[in-house]
C-alpha cells in the first residue's frame, strides 16, 4: 500500500530548501558586515573592551563554539558522514550545558547590564535608577568635615578666640585650674575623725545605761 503521507512532505522540503539556503546566504553577508565593522571600530579605538564582564565573555565563546560544532555536524550530515562517536556531539552537549548554567546568573545581572548600556549610550543615570539614593561614604565624610569646621568656627567666634592655622592634630580640651590647700584638706580629716570617735562613745554610754537599767546584774564599780 502507497504512503501518500510522505509526496507532501518531500514537495515541502524541495520547495523550502533553495528559499532557506538564500536566506541563510542573506543573513551570513549581514554578519560578516557587522563583524568587520566592530572589528575596525574595535582597532580604531571606538569600542572599549576592556574591564567588561566576564560572565558575557564565557558566553559569547561558549555561543562561538556552540555554533562552530553545530556547523560542523550539520556539514558531515549534508555530506553523508556519519557523527556516531565524534566528538563534536560531546563538545556540543557540554557547551549547551554551560549556557544552561549560565542562564539564571544572566538574569541576576540583567538589570546591571542595562543600567550599564543606558548610561553608556546617554552619558547619565535612570530617572527611575534606585541606586540613585543609596548613600555615598564619600559624602558623608565630607559632610561631617564641613559639619565639624562650621562648629568650630561658631565656638571660635562666641569666645573670641581664633587659631591662626589648623593643624588637624587633636587638642584636649583646657581644664580650669583649681586651687588645693592640703593644710584645710588635714585640718577636715581630723574633724571627721573626732566626730566619729564622739559618736562612738556617746553611743557606747547609752548602751551601757539601758544594760544597768534593764539587766539583772550587778553593777560594776570601778576603782579609778
Amino acid at each position: 500500500m502507497e504512503d501518500r503521507n510522505d509526496e507532501p512532505v518531500q514537495n515541502y522540503t524541495s520547495s523550502e530548501l533553495p528559499k532557506s539556503i538564500t536566506e541563510i546566504e542573506d543573513s551570513v553577508t549581514q554578519l560578516d558586515r557587522l563583524v568587520d565593522s566592530m572589528k575596525e571600530q574595535v582597532k580604531g579605538g571606538k569600542l572599549n573592551t576592556n574591564d567588561g564582564i566576564s560572565l558575557l565573555d564565557v558566553k559569547n565563546q561558549m555561543m562561538l563554539s556552540y555554533l562552530i560544532n553545530t556547523i560542523y555536524v550539520v556539514a558531515k550530515k549534508c555530506n553523508g558522514g556519519s557523527i556516531e562517536g565524534d566528538t563534536a556531539i560531546d563538545r556540543l552537549v557540554e557547551i549547551r550545558t554551560v549556557l544552561e548554567r549560565i542562564r539564571p546568573l544572566e538574569h541576576k545581572l540583567k538589570y546591571m547590564m542595562e543600567k550599564l548600556v543606558k548610561s553608556v549610550l546617554t552619558g547619565a543615570a535612570s530617572d527611575n535608577d534606585s541606586t540613585r539614593f543609596r548613600s555615598n561614604i564619600d559624602n558623608m565624610a565630607d559632610n561631617s568635615d564641613n559639619s565639624g569646621s562650621d562648629s568650630e568656627e561658631e565656638e571660635e567666634a562666641k569666645s573670641g578666640k581664633k587659631s591662626d592655622k589648623k593643624t588637624g592634630v587633636y587638642v584636649p580640651p583646657r581644664l580650669a585650674p583649681m586651687h588645693y590647700d592640703e593644710e584645710e584638706n588635714q585640718a577636715a580629716r581630723k574633724q571627721k575623725l573626732v566626730e566619729r570617735a564622739r559618736r562612738r562613745a556617746l553611743h557606747s554610754s547609752v548602751v551601757e545605761e539601758l544594760r544597768e537599767q534593764y539587766l539583772d546584774t550587778p553593777a560594776e564599780v570601778s576603782h579609778g
